[in-house]
């Protein structure tokens, strides 16, 4: 097995220590005539008994540990992911099981990256982890996920790296021991992209660049070459938005339109034309996920009512919820003034909310001791009332939930704030956003707004473009995305 697991390792006994420390299971595992002594069965007790030994929390912090001894790497509670792939792979090799740490810089819609551990097992088949030692090996790898490039720690010298740290005036220092194995991971593309004429890079490198968004607009993912006035780029993956960079002696600098690598493929250049305007109305700064979507989607049918006594006994159903997307704050007609409001949700909901507010006609906020059904608790009916979107009213019972306040005296309601249990990606009332355009060489600002609902209006924006909505507030969940025909919106 190799001497090492990672580059600037100690050079302790860690093999030794390891495998003493997590493969006791190993030498009591019962005996059968199918997995013993696998692969398959090797890894998984070992990567067991280490859950059980390390105690991990399971918090990632961004600033994870230095590089460790083995003695200590056992004893590792927290970390990024990369702290406990390291861990994996050292134990795994340590009792002689072959396996590897492969990483992606970003994901192709999302501002981080990711490490992983790979195990090569008995049928000589390759089975990634896809997050870290609590799961399988081989169950299911980010089905939904696109990666722009997947990098293998080697022991080998890229000398295609070498060559480029040697003749670029950028001299990016990509590591020299690594391989690229994006098309074990996804559909990828050796491209050519149309670049701007009139560009003068300071050399015949060029970069290959993913939206970030956060720190900087764009991150460089590869390096390729200027060709006959092409930017030659190899072993791509598909559907994703990219830009080719160049380097003019000083800094990068946009050498093409952003364009997207679609699935089939094909390429689509995203050409500004400031030519023609429209106006837009925003609900969202970054795509929806399927969780969201299902979340988001309980609130439908659900009521807002009204009534004189704590039981809801005649009560007036003051809006009855038909839209997903309720306006925030949502107007709505009361038809006289009640002590007791609730929020009803339909059955098979769980009552999952995020928050829930009550005005009266000069948007002044109703008040009022908060009461629920006997399924909640007052920990849980806290959470409608709390002002943070990434908390829940929720029960554990599907049907008959409710939430709302008991007022000190009738009164009558104008506007109610309810919030869809979400990612608080939403425009939110009260954060300062900012809608950008990209023009063809650097992002324009239509205007920063304070939002007053939960929709961002602006006037005169151009029809043609790649769009970016920023929250100067909270958050970094931000995509660029399209204007398609009539007007749907495409994440990017």
């Amino acid at each position: 097995m190799p001497y090492k697991v990672t580059e600037f390792q100690p050079f302790d006994y860690w093999r030794d220590t390891l495998s003493e420390a997590f493969s006791e299971s190993l030498q009591t595992q019962l005996y059968d005539d199918e997995e013993c002594n696998t692969t398959y069965r090797t890894v998984d007790i070992v990567r067991n008994e280490i859950l059980r030994e390390v105690r991990r929390n399971g918090e990632y912090i961004e600033s994870g540990y230095p590089l460790l001894t083995a003695s200590q790497m056992k004893n590792i509670a927290y970390g990024r992911c990369v702290d406990y792939v390291n861990l994996a792979v050292s134990t795994y090799r340590s009792v002689g099981v072959p396996c590897y740490i492969d990483a992606t810089p970003f994901y192709g819609r999302f501002r981080a990256g990711h490490t992983w551990d790979v195990v090569v097992f008995g049928n000589g088949g390759d089975m990634p982890s896809e997050w870290d030692l609590a799961c399988e090996h081989g169950k299911r790898f980010f089905p939904a996920q696109r990666f722009p490039k997947v990098y293998r720690s080697t022991y080998a010298i890229n000398r295609d790296r070498v060559k480029y740290r040697n003749e670029s005036a950028l001299k990016y220092p990509f590591d020299y021991c690594q391989k690229d194995v994006t098309s074990q991971y996804t559909k990828t593309s050796d491209i050519e992209i149309e670049t701007y004429s009139n560009i003068n890079l300071a050399e015949k490198y060029c970069y290959i660049s993913i939206f970030n968004g956060h720190n900087v607009e764009w991150s460089f993912v590869d390096y390729g070459e200027i060709k006959d006035g092409n930017a030659c780029f190899k072993n791509i993956g598909r559907n994703i938005l990219y830009l080719a960079q160049g380097f003019d002696g000083r800094k990068l600098i946009p050498i093409s339109d952003p364009f997207i690598l679609h699935q089939n493929g094909k390429i689509e250049y995203i050409k500004f034309d400031g030519s023609e305007t429209r106006t837009l109305d925003i609900r969202r700064k970054y795509y929806q996920n399927r969780n969201v979507a299902e979340m988001r989607q309980r609130i439908y049918g659900g009521r807002i009512q009204g009534a004189d006594n704590p039981n809801f006994t005649n009560a007036e159903d003051i809006l009855i919820i038909d839209d997903v997307y309720i306006l925030d704050p949502q107007p709505v007609k009361c038809n006289k003034a009640y002590k007791y409001y609730r929020y009803l949700s339909v059955d098979g909901s769980y009552g999952s909310i995020a928050e829930l507010k009550f005005y009266d006609a000069d948007t002044t906020e109703i008040t009022g001791t908060p009461i629920a059904c006997k399924y909640a608790a007052s920990d849980i009916i806290a959470k409608a009332f709390d002002d943070d979107y990434l908390t829940n009213f929720e029960t554990e019972y599907p049907d008959n939930n409710w939430v709302g306040i008991q007022t000190s005296k009738p009164q009558k309601i104008s506007f109610i704030r309810i919030i869809p249990r979400s990612d608080d990606n939403d425009i939110r009332v009260g954060d300062t956003y900012e809608l950008l355009y990209y023009n063809g060489k650097e992002w324009i600002s239509m205007g920063k707004k304070t939002a007053n609902t939960n929709i961002l209006h602006y006037d005169n924006v151009p029809s043609k473009a790649l769009y970016w909505v920023k929250d100067h507030r909270r958050g970094w969940d931000e995509r660029p995305f399209l204007l398609r025909e009539g007007y749907k919106v495409e994440w990017r």
